[in-house]
């Protein structure tokens, strides 16, 4: 499984290989925000841990199978031959400024878990080859921005400008 992150160039989503690692305490991890956990609501740091890899020489891990135990933590793991991306989707949600729209995901795409770090939400998505996800940007008093198409071939995280439906 490739692994990618996307970020908003100002309107234009920016692909980039990877995710960054970072090591505390002797543990490399993907440092995503924080997530809303359990009935407390409280603020628990959304970190995925690599087991059984080593922390990437550059600090961005490039491609690992990511898998979940059965309370839905997440880890990556050595990876295994397959098709799918993970993808770290970066989306402004909570300004009243700027916001970032995506529509509903199609077939082959599935977010599994959301990551929170002002003023960014980080939508973790997993991508089936031939599967796409829509987004674009507006702000407060201002037209909307272009639709932009991420889409996932298999072996390339690829963005291109969309026309509005």
């Amino acid at each position: 499984m490739k692994l990618y992150t996307v970020e908003f160039d100002g309107d234009v989503p920016r692909i980039e290989e990877g995710v960054a690692i970072v090591t505390s305490g002797g543990h490399p991890a993907a440092d995503l925000g924080v997530d809303v956990g359990g009935q407390t609501l409280a603020m628990v740091p959304l970190r995925i841990p690599l087991d059984g890899l080593d922390a990437p020489a550059g600090g961005r891990l490039l491609e690992a199978e990511v898998v979940s135990n059965e309370d839905g933590a997440l880890r990556f793991c050595p990876s295994r031959a397959g098709g799918e991306a993970f993808v770290v989707l970066s989306v402004i949600q909570r300004s009243p400024d700027a916001r970032t729209e995506v529509e509903p995901f199609g077939t082959g795409v599935a977010c599994v878990g959301n990551a929170f770090a002002r003023p960014m939400d980080r939508q973790l998505l997993t991508m089936q080859p031939g599967s796409a996800v829509r987004v674009r940007r507006f702000g407060r008093g201002t037209p909307f921005g272009p639709w932009f198409g991420l889409s996932w071939s298999g072996s390339e995280l690829s963005c291109s400008e969309e026309e509005n439906p």
